[in-house]
């Protein structure tokens, strides 16, 4: 008898589990992307608050990084529900495009202790073409100054070619 209603509990919990997965996935199937990211939101709101109290940092750890995938998900479901739009991503490219300039005339400055200051001062254009780009006096659309700021990147990538790969010689000006 016993062996019996071991039987029958193992198979009505494979049935409870089954019935229960194929709901939860027809629900997500006929669940629209803004519900889903409303969802995942949630989701991270109350993970990232069970994290805050998690006092084993191995456990914090794993916890910590399925959040960071949890938060990439919820990124990426914004990214394919509000598509940036092209001055969005303008403005992310100059940015970017500071940042990356400033970075690389730190290492000339510090990293190699201002030996380079010709290469240095083939920068200012980059500036330039960036504070350009800010103002855009001459009216041009995102798309026309998202190629502009390429030439910032052309720029530090001509620059970083005339860095010595053994930067202790003194280079000839």
């Amino acid at each position: 008898m016993d062996k019996k209603k071991n039987v029958l509990a193992i198979l009505s919990g494979t049935l409870l589990a089954v019935v229960a997965f194929a709901g939860y996935s027809a629900y997500a199937e006929n669940n629209p992307m803004a519900e889903k990211l409303v969802q995942l939101k949630n989701e991270f709101r109350i993970a990232d608050e069970e994290l805050k109290t998690i006092k084993d940092p191995q456990v914090s750890e794993n916890k910590g990084r399925l959040l960071k995938q949890k938060s990439v998900e919820i990124g990426q479901l914004e990214k394919q529900l509000n598509p940036p739009t092209s001055e969005q991503k303008l403005k992310e490219k100059i940015d970017g495009a500071e940042v990356d300039v400033a970075m690389q005339e730190q290492y000339l400055k510090v990293g190699m202790n201002g030996k380079y200051q010709y290469l240095i001062e083939k920068l200012q254009p980059a500036h330039e073409i960036i504070e350009r780009v800010k103002a855009n006096k001459e009216g041009k659309t995102a798309d026309e100054l998202l190629k502009d700021i390429e030439q910032v990147y052309a720029i530090m990538k001509a620059v970083s070619k005339e860095i010595p790969a053994n930067p202790n010689p003194v280079p000839a000006p």
